[in-house]
This record gives C-alpha cells, sequence and structure tokens, in this order.
C-alpha cells in the first residue's frame, strides 16, 4: 500500500533493521516518528543522514536511550511535536489545499465494549493505521 501511495522505498520493519535501512539509502533527512516504543524511537537516529531530524509525535513515556556518541555522529536534531492543535490543523489544511493532497482516514474498527483490546493493540503498534472505537453499534 506504501507503494501505491506514492512511496518511493518501502521498509518492511518486521524483516530488517530500519536505521540501517535508512542508512544504506543515504540517510533520511526526516523522520517522524510514530511509534509508541521507546525501543524502536531511540534506534531511528542512527537512519538520520548528516544533520537529520528526528521528530517525535508519538511515545509510550519510556524513557528513551539515546548517547551523546549519537549526536557527535553529525549536527543530528532530536524533538517532540503534539499535534492535533488547532494553528497545525489549519496549518495541514492549508497544505491540503495548496498541493491538491488529501488525506485518507483510515483505521481498524473495534465495538465500544472491545476498547481495551485496541488500546493494547495501538500500544503494541499492532494496529494497521489507527485504532478507531464505534460507539454507535
Amino acid at each position: 500500500m506504501a507503494r501505491q501511495l506514492g512511496a518511493h522505498h518501502y521498509i518492511d520493519t518486521e524483516k530488517e533493521e530500519t536505521a540501517q535501512a535508512l542508512y544504506a539509502l543515504g540517510g533520511a533527512e526526516v523522520i517522524l516518528a510514530t511509534s509508541p516504543t521507546a525501543k524502536a524511537i531511540s534506534s531511528l537516529i542512527h537512519g538520520l543522514a548528516s544533520d537529520g531530524e528526528l521528530i517525535i509525535i508519538a511515545g509510550s513515556g519510556e524513557q528513551l536511550e539515546l548517547s551523546a556518541m549519537d549526536f557527535l555522529k553529525g549536527a543530528n536534531t532530536v524533538r517532540g511535536s503534539f499535534t492535533g492543535q488547532a494553528k497545525e490543523i489549519q496549518q495541514a489544511i492549508n497544505c491540503s489545499v495548496l498541493t491538491n493532497v488529501w488525506p485518507m482516514s483510515l483505521s481498524e474498527n473495534f465495538p465500544l465494549e472491545h476498547a481495551s483490546e485496541a488500546y493494547g493493540k495501538m500500544m503494541k503498534a499492532s494496529t494497521r493505521f489507527r485504532a478507531a472505537l464505534n460507539i454507535s453499534d
């Protein structure tokens, strides 16, 4: 599906180590980390190109495992960002209008009584896209 949506490269994180695969492609200029685990996020710094940026937008509250050496290999930046504030949503809408790129709403749906299962799958990153609760069923 990633290739159908326009991706030039796809890394199957179940079959290969993400940072090594990114580094083999020349390193990423920007990585948007959406994984809920600190271990997966921490390893991504090794996939950055020199002067790359790792932006963390999800997490579990676990401590990241980064060392000073991770930053001495290049002028890399790691930062976090909460998304979904009104200003950011407006910027995303403006970008969509200017570029004629529209979001797809994809989710794995769960009945409300399975909310704990949905949460568990989301925290293990084993849902396809987002976990959504159906409250009308």
